[in-house]
Order: C-alpha cells, then structure tokens, then sequence
C-alpha cells in the first residue's frame, strides 16, 4: 500500500509541477486597438491608404461602436526590390506616399510594416493584372465570350 501511495504523490508531484511552469498569455487585442487598412493600389500611381480602428460588434450597451482614424504612424511600403516608401501622414488617418513613389506593373508585390499600440503590423499584396474577356457598359457588366 505504501507503494501505491508512493506512485500517486510521485505523480500528483509531477503534475503539479507541470502545471507551475505553464504561463497564461493573453494575445486578445481589444476590437478598439486593431488597426484597419483600407487602400486601393493601381500601377502608375502613388500609394494611399487609409488607416482606422475597427469597429466592435455592437451587441452589447457598453461597446462603443465608432470608428476613429489613426494618425501619427510611421508607414513603411516595400517593394520586391527593396525600394522603400515612407509614407506622408496627411491627417485624419491618410497617408500617401510623394508623388514620384509609384505603384508598379500588375504582379509586382508590395509589403506594408508600421508599430501601433507596440505590435508590429505587416501586410502584402499583389497588383493584379487587368482582367481579359471583360465588359463593362452603362447597362450591363459581364463576359465578352458569352452571347
């Protein structure tokens, strides 16, 4: 019996140091501090986005559920060949880049990387390419290879 007793204080020991060397790491952002990108990006044109909270689900009464711009970031945009631009903040959460830093041809990708709120935030995208069998007129929209 005594054994017994040994094995299960031997593996209730065991289990309890275990347990002591966990650490609980909360990675929740609060909805209020997550950065929200908005940016529509063309070949030939200066980069421009807009930078803002998200908006929290508003369920609940004490959620509020308004989006703020986010201004004063250091934007940095990054080609594939490591051509960098440093984004202007021109207020109320847009940011550009100077008028001679264009977006190049479809296919070329582009990374996003700035620090809010102490966590690093990085993003890519690929210029698509311009879509073939297209057409687009004031009345409809659709495939040219249909009839």
């Amino acid at each position: 019996m005594r054994k017994i007793n040994s094995i299960c204080t031997f593996h209730l020991l065991t289990l309890v140091g275990i347990l002591s060397c966990c650490t609980v790491t909360n990675d929740v952002i609060d909805p209020g501090d997550k950065p929200i990108i908005q940016a529509y990006q063309a070949p030939g044109h200066p980069v421009s986005l807009t930078v803002f909270t998200e908006i929290p689900y508003a369920g609940s009464s004490d959620v509020d559920s308004t989006q703020n711009s986010i201004s004063g970031l250091s934007i940095r945009i990054r080609d594939a060949k490591g051509k960098v631009f440093q984004l202007i903040d021109m207020g109320n959460g847009t940011y550009e880049s100077a008028s001679t830093e264009i977006i190049g041809e479809a296919g070329s990708v582009y990374t996003m990387e700035f620090t809010h709120k102490n966590r690093m935030v990085k993003a890519s995208t690929t210029i698509p390419t311009k879509p073939l069998g297209f057409m687009l007129s004031k009345t409809s929209v659709g495939d040219t290879d249909k009839n």
